[in-house]
C-alpha cells in the first residue's frame, strides 16, 4: 500500500503540479492565481470547495508544506487538514502512475502523458473525486507489482482499469461518494452560515462551549441571525436551556460548558493557556486538547454538527485556543442505500461486456455507520436496514450481469491524529487508513475470477 511521507510534502505537492501543467492549453500558473483572487475576495471555503476542489485542495497544501517547511519557528501555527494533505497524496500517486501504460478501453494504446490525459478531469470536470480514487486504486495496484493499465475512456465509457493476474486480463470500474448528498450539503450550508455568525458575533468573547440545537424543522439560513444572536446571549448570560422561535420553526438550545466537567450552573471562560505554537519534537506531550463535555451527555455529529477548534484574541492582547461545538438534533433522513442502488447501477453498466470485472466504490465512513442503523423498506414491505437492503440491491445486480464478478464497498479516510504524532514525535506513522466495508460476490459468473485474486478482493 502506498504511504505519505510527510518529508516528501513539498516534493509530492510540485510532481502534482508538474503534471496538472503537461497539457497545452492549460496555464496552471494563472488558473491557480485566479482561483487563490477568488478565495481571498469572493468566495468563502464551502464555496472555493466547490468552485473548485483541486485547486482547493492544492491551496490547503501549499500551507501546509509551508508550516512544516518552518515547523520550529516560534511563531508557526501548524497548518494540516484533509483537504491538504489530498493534493499532497495525489501527487504522491501520480509520481508512482508516471510510467504506467494508458490504453483506450478497446485496447488501443494511447500516445500520451499522464497529465495530458487526466489533467483536465482533475481541474474542470464534476467527477474529480471518482477520478482522484481511481487513481488510487491503480496506484495501489501498480505498487503490489501487478501489471495496471490506466483507462482513458474518451467518447466510449468503460471501465477505469484494467489489469493482468496471473495472466487473465481483469476489469475494475471505481466510484467514490461524496461525504454530502446534495439535500445534505443544503442543510451543511446552513450549519456553516450559523457557525459563521456565532464565531464572528462581536459579543462572543473567548469561551469554549456545545450547543445542542433540538428542533422538528430543517436548519434554514434564514433561521441563523435569531439563532445566532440567541446563543450568543445565552453563554454570556449563563442561560443553559431555552426556547426560541423564528418564524414557524421552534427551537430548544441547550448550552453545555466544555471548560469544566464537574458543573453546568455556570458557563465560565476556560482556565486559558497561551497557545504553543511550536510542535518540538522532544516534547511529544504538546497536543491541542480534546474538549471534554459533561459525561451525561454524548454528542453525535454523524447526522449534523459541528467541532471547531480555532484561535482568539482576548482582551488582554493575547491569543487564545477555542473550542466549539455545535451538535444538531434536527430533522435528518437520507437514504443512502438508493444513492447507493445509482452508483452500483452506473457501475455494473460501465462494465457491461467486460469480464471478469470488479465495481469499487468508496464510501465516507460515516455512510456506513448509519446504514447499518436506519431502516429501509424492500419491495415486499419488509423493515429492515439500509445495509441489508443495499446487500439485496448488489445480488439483483449480479442476476442482471453475468459479466459482473464482485462489487467491494470500501472506505479511505485521514489518519489526522496519526499524523499529528508523526510531527511532534518524529516518527512516520500510517495517515491513510482503508477499511473494507464488505464485498458482494457473483456466486455464478460467466467468468470467474482467479481464486487467489477474489480472496484478495474479499
Amino acid at each position: 500500500m502506498i504511504t505519505l511521507d510527510l518529508e516528501e510534502s513539498e516534493v509530492n505537492l510540485d510532481a502534482l503540479i508538474s503534471i496538472l501543467d503537461e497539457p497545452s492549453d492549460i496555464d496552471f500558473t494563472k488558473e491557480y492565481e485566479d482561483f487563490e483572487d477568488g478565495l481571498n475576495t469572493l468566495w468563502d471555503t464551502d464555496s472555493a470547495r466547490s468552485q473548485n476542489p483541486l485547486l482547493y485542495c492544492i491551496y490547503e497544501g501549499k500551507k501546509t508544506t509551508s508550516s512544516l517547511e518552518t515547523l520550529h519557528d516560534d511563531e508557526t501555527k501548524l497548518h494540516f487538514n484533509r483537504h491538504g494533505l489530498d493534493a499532497i497524496f495525489l501527487g504522491r500517486i501520480l509520481k508512482e502512475l508516471n510510467d504506467t501504460p494508458i490504453i483506450r478501453p478497446s485496447g488501443v494504446k494511447v500516445d500520451a502523458s499522464l497529465g495530458e490525459v487526466y489533467s483536465h478531469d482533475l481541474l474542470y470536470s464534476d467527477n474529480f473525486w471518482d477520478t482522484y480514487y481511481e487513481l488510487d486504486i491503480a496506484a495501489n495496484i501498480n505498487a503490489s507489482g501487478i501489471p495496471t493499465y490506466l483507462i482513458a475512456e474518451g467518447q466510449q465509457s468503460g471501465p477505469d482499469i484494467k489489469i493482468v493476474y496471473e495472466g487473465q486480463e481483469i476489469w475494475i470500474k471505481c466510484k467514490r461518494k461524496r461525504e454530502y448528498t446534495e439535500q445534505e450539503r443544503v442543510w451543511r450550508a446552513a450549519e456553516t452560515e450559523l457557525d459563521r455568525r456565532i464565531w464572528d458575533h462581536d459579543d462572543l468573547g473567548c469561551r469554549s462551549f456545545a450547543i445542542e440545537i433540538a428542533s422538528d424543522n430543517h436548519l434554514k439560513a434564514e433561521f441563523t441571525p435569531a439563532l445566532a444572536n440567541t446563543i450568543v446571549q445565552m453563554v454570556n448570560n449563563r442561560i443553559f436551556k431555552k426556547e426560541i422561535s423564528v418564524g414557524e420553526a421552534s427551537f430548544k438550545l441547550r448550552i453545555y460548558d466544555l471548560s469544566h466537567r464537574d458543573t453546568e450552573t455556570e458557563v465560565r471562560d476556560m482556565a486559558f493557556t497561551k497557545v504553543n505554537y511550536n510542535f518540538e519534537r522532544e516534547n511529544p506531550n504538546n497536543k491541542i486538547p480534546t474538549p471534554q463535555p459533561d459525561e451525561s451527555y454524548k454528542f453525535d455529529l454523524r447526522d449534523g454538527g459541528y467541532y471547531k477548534l480555532g484561535f482568539r484574541i482576548a482582551d488582554d492582547g493575547e491569543e487564545y485556543q477555542v473550542n466549539h461545538i455545535i451538535d444538531l438534533d434536527v430533522p435528518w433522513e437520507v437514504d443512502f442505500h438508493k444513492k447507493m442502488e445509482t452508483t452500483i447501477q452506473t457501475g455494473r453498466d460501465r462494465v457491461s461486456g467486460f469480464s471478469p470485472s470488479v465495481v469499487m466504490i468508496d464510501i465516507p465512513p460515516r455512510w456506513a455507520e448509519v446504514m447499518k442503523e436506519k431502516p429501509a423498506e424492500t419491495p415486499d414491505g419488509e423493515t429492515v436496514s439500509q445495509a441489508y437492503r443495499m446487500e439485496g440491491i448488489c445480488y439483483k445486480e449480479f442476476n442482471d450481469s453475468d459479466s459482473l464478478n464482485a462489487i467491494s464497498v470500501n472506505s479511505r479516510f485521514w489518519n489526522i491524529m496519526g499524523a499529528m504524532q508523526s510531527i511532534s514525535q518524529g516518527q512516520n506513522m500510517e495517515m491513510v487508513k482503508r477499511i473494507d466495508i464488505r464485498t458482494y460476490a457473483n456466486t455464478s459468473p460467466g467468468n470467474p475470477l482467479p481464486e487467489d485474486f477474489m480472496r484478495w478482493v474479499l
